[in-house]
């Protein structure tokens, strides 16, 4: 998956609407909050009309000032939120989503 110039492998599902990827490199780093992107696979779309982009599919969500619980099972504090596309919120504790 390409979004913004960026190529992410969306995989770790944690619901079948939310999962996460780590983007820092091949795997022999230690996970840090800086690399972690959560997704949301949503039917809306999150408009770009300055580059005349119509994103459609999964979405990122900026989690990058969260704090990190754990990451087997991920764990990550506050809550995450996708305003721009439909509004989806909730939790991701114990590797599992909590819708709010």
């Amino acid at each position: 998956m390409a979004f913004l110039d960026k190529d992410v492998r969306v995989k770790n599902l944690v619901d079948p609407r939310v999962a996460y990827s780590w983007t820092c490199g091949d795997g022999n780093h230690e996970h840090t909050i800086e690399c972690l992107w959560v997704w949301h696979k949503c039917d809306g779309s999150l408009l770009d009309p300055e580059a005349g982009k119509d994103y459609r599919g999964w979405m990122p969500s900026g989690v990058g000032l969260h704090t990190l619980i754990s990451i087997e099972p991920l764990h990550i504090e506050a809550s995450v939120y996708w305003p721009a596309c439909c509004g989806l919120h909730g939790f991701i504790r114990n590797g599992k989503w909590e819708s709010v």
